[in-house]
């Protein structure tokens, strides 16, 4: 299994159905998008909720784009005219969506959104985990999150940022830690919620507690990370990062919006359910490859 967000752009993405799959998809699927829209972006009004490193994986990324709906998906016909535009057989749609979809990836849901909707500039909070083996006690861990909360400049865990820049601060309003345990091995599993981050800053932050502990530095080596000084971070292995979920509260009270973007109770069992088989991969490749010492051993080399 391969539950890389980039395979899931490429698959939801109808420019890359096109290269892909060679308009199969298109065909497939009652022509959701027409091929005189498939190959312009803008056509198609595709925006994601967020894009991660590449090799991370996603859970509940969120696209959207424009789909014109065939006849068959349409329950409110008469005289082959649609009388409720509402009136859609999502389940049946969503059903043929996944059975051309490979096993890790997953259509939960579709919902009707404004004309003007765009899932970045309209997302409220991400949230991201992390899951690690255990490298030292989790109340340990758990002090080094809290000296990320609120609001900081992140310059240093990212790259082509400068300290002045504005977009360099961000806030953290949660990161949590966890163990539990898979195959009688311990592991833990960060919760990381935010408005946004920058490319490479979680795995930087689980990189530099990494790199607080096995260096015994103390805390206030977090508070120095977000001064102006240049500092050499760690980056935790992509693996274990992959984004949870995407929330919309200001979206969501919005008076005139067709439906609230939140999940309902079968599609939050399905995503849990899909939550347990991702850890378990996660786990299982770090069993199987022995990412994190491999990792260390690469940090120990460098820095002699």
């Amino acid at each position: 299994m391969d539950y890389n967000i980039n395979q899931i752009i490429q698959l939801l993405n109808l420019i890359y159905f096109m290269l892909s799959l060679k308009q199969q998809f298109i065909i497939k699927s009652r022509k959701l998008v027409s091929h005189l829209n498939a190959d312009s972006i803008k056509k198609i009004g595709i925006t994601r909720g967020a894009r991660t490193d590449r090799g991370v994986h996603a859970l509940c990324n969120i696209i959207s784009l424009k789909l014109q709906i065939d006849q068959k998906y349409c329950q409110s016909m008469t005289n082959n005219k649609l009388v409720d535009k509402w009136n859609i057989d999502w389940d049946l749609l969503i059903n043929e969506l996944n059975s051309q979809l490979p096993k890790d990836i997953k259509v939960n849901g579709i919902k009707h959104v404004t004309q003007s909707f765009n899932v970045k500039n309209q997302a409220d909070q991400r949230m991201y985990n992390y899951i690690s083996p255990q490298f030292s006690s989790s109340d340990q861990i758990q002090k080094i999150c809290n000296e990320y909360l609120g609001t900081h400049n992140f310059h240093n865990y990212t790259s082509k940022k400068e300290y002045k820049d504005p977009s360099s601060k961000r806030f953290i309003q949660e990161f949590n830690v966890q163990p539990f345990k898979f195959n009688e091995e311990n592991y833990l599993k960060f919760t990381i919620l935010g408005n946004s981050f920058m490319y490479h800053q979680i795995r930087k932050m689980i990189g530099t507690i990494y790199q607080i502990i096995q260096e015994k530095k103390d805390l206030e080596f977090i508070k120095q990370t977000f001064s102006e000084k240049q500092h050499s971070l760690y980056i935790a292995p992509q693996q274990g990062l992959y984004l949870r979920e995407i929330k919309f509260f200001g979206y969501n009270m919005k008076p005139d919006i067709p439906q609230k973007l939140e999940y309902d109770f079968k599609q939050q069992i399905l995503i849990d359910e899909f939550e347990d088989e991702l850890m378990k991969y996660i786990c299982d490749q770090y069993e199987r490859e022995n990412i994190f010492e491999e990792w260390y051993k690469e940090i120990q080399q460098y820095k002699h």
